[in-house]
């Protein structure tokens, strides 16, 4: 029986197999070179999935509140305090810079929208400042930074009376005249402009020099040298003109009014000054028992006789 013996593989053809698995030192070259592209293309793909995670997603809401710099004195008063929060008639400053439920302290919008809102109230002269902060409680703080509008008097003008400040500003407030505490504010009556919208300036010279009155006779009134303060009713510009303000203070006795003439700092030694006017009137509100004369009381001039101001009687 004849055995069948395998053929053996040559030595040669062991040695051409080996050689087919060599690579050549530029395909090691590419191969490196695909290796290193993707260890890059990976940390590149999970440095983006950490900023999506860490950095870009929103933070978690946080719950802010307001916080006033720099608030004037007059602001912080009691009195004043409808001013800030508002009431049934008119809305507040608080209510203009309002905190909405969808507000949150890590937008980087919330600053400005803020400060767009305060800038569209008539209490609010300028907007200064808004910016973002966490306090060492890590409670977030709006704090705001402003300028106010301070009311001053009030125009009596198509049967209602408006607010305005020391620069003709209209403000948020508006009454029925016989609603109004005379003896608490003052009030300007006989204005030609028309009534100008909310935050807007009410023009005209007359009303110009009715506010500087109503601001000097304030200021007296503070400083406890108006002792007639609660006889005074309005203050009348309707015979206002050019180079001849004639300024007249109603009082509130119907047939009593005082002849002012020009406004305070605007006499030009034609007519005595301010002071001397006051002083006058005081020396007559004194003599006649705590009231003025019935008729007409000129404050413009004295008489070179008598030494005293003009007293016309009614009769």
């Amino acid at each position: 029986m004849t055995r069948v013996v395998p053929k053996r593989a040559s030595r040669r053809g062991k040695k051409q197999s080996g050689a087919g698995f060599r690579l050549s030192a530029g395909a090691w070259r590419a191969v490196g070179f695909v290796c290193l592209w993707s260890i890059l293309l990976g940390g590149t793909v999970g440095g983006l999935h950490y900023l999506d995670t860490r950095v870009l997603t929103p933070a978690e809401p946080r719950a802010c509140q307001l916080e006033w710099a720099n608030l004037p004195d007059w602001l912080q008063s009691e009195e004043s305090r409808w001013i800030m929060q508002g009431d049934d008639l008119s809305y507040g400053i608080v209510e203009y810079a309002a905190l909405r439920p969808e507000d949150n302290f890590h937008n980087p919008d919330l600053c400005t929208r803020i400060a767009t809102d305060l800038s569209g109230c008539p209490w609010v002269s300028e907007v200064r400042c808004v910016s973002k902060h966490l306090t060492r409680e890590g409670e977030a703080v709006i704090r705001i930074d402003a300028g106010f509008r301070r009311p001053v008097a009030l125009v009596e003008a198509n049967f209602r009376v408006y607010a305005i400040n020391n620069e003709g500003v209209r403000l948020p407030v508006e009454y029925d005249p016989a609603y109004v505490d005379r003896e608490r504010n003052c009030v300007i009556t006989g204005v030609t402009q028309p009534i100008p919208d909310l935050g807007e300036a009410w023009g005209g010279q007359d009303l110009a020099a009715g506010i500087q009155l109503a601001h000097y006779l304030t200021a007296a009134e503070h400083s406890g040298s108006l002792p007639f303060r609660t006889a005074i009713r309005a203050i009348d510009v309707s015979n206002h003109r050019p180079l001849n303000a004639n300024l007249i203070i109603q009082l509130r006795h119907p047939d009593s009014y005082i002849i002012w003439g020009e406004p305070p700092g605007q006499e030009d030694d034609v007519e005595p000054d301010a002071e001397k006017k006051l002083a006058s009137a005081t020396a007559i509100y004194t003599a006649n028992g705590g009231a003025f004369p019935i008729g007409e009381t000129d404050l413009r001039s004295t008489d070179p006789d008598a030494g005293s101001v003009y007293v016309r009687s009614a009769n």
